[in-house]
């Protein structure tokens, strides 16, 4: 197995899914009542607005790779001088790494709507979860993106 080269949409959607992930620990832990946060309550806000920060993050980062990706492919139809890799990845694993920071936009919809909704409700953990397929296939994808070799 090749080691792994560092993207910079990779490395955002595995710290959104992280963030969503312990997020989602800390709700599913505090719903069935094994924590009990209501003396501190700003910890799982905090875990929400850092997992909206970094999907954000993600996102961006995925749109400027994927605007940096067209412009190499470009200038490669140029016949300007090659480079292939950039940043240590081919232009195949950036663009896979671009699609990971894509695949995050979903998301955007259940995070946006989670604080409409009170959190003592049945709704509450079901809008939470329709974010989850997202993250997941993101994270898929971004390691998928950095661990296969890129071949013509």
């Amino acid at each position: 197995m090749k080691p792994l080269a560092c993207g910079a949409p990779a490395v955002t959607v595995g710290a959104a899914c992280a963030a969503y992930a312990a997020n989602a620990a800390l709700g599913l832990a505090v719903a069935s009542k094994t924590i009990d946060t209501s003396a501190i309550r700003w910890v799982h806000h905090a875990l929400y607005i850092a997992t909206c920060t970094l999907t954000g993050v993600a996102i961006a980062a995925g749109i400027g790779e994927s605007i940096a990706v067209r412009q190499a492919e470009r200038m490669r139809r140029r016949r300007w001088p090659r480079r292939q890799k950039q940043h240590g990845l081919s232009i195949r694993q950036r663009r896979r790494t671009s699609a990971a920071g894509w695949m995050l936009v979903p998301a955007l919809a259940p995070l946006a709507a989670i604080p409409s909704v009170s959190a003592r409700t049945r709704t509450h953990p079901l809008i939470a979860l329709i974010a989850a397929p997202f993250y997941a296939a993101a994270a898929v994808v971004a390691i998928v993106a950095l661990t296969t070799r890129s071949g013509r």
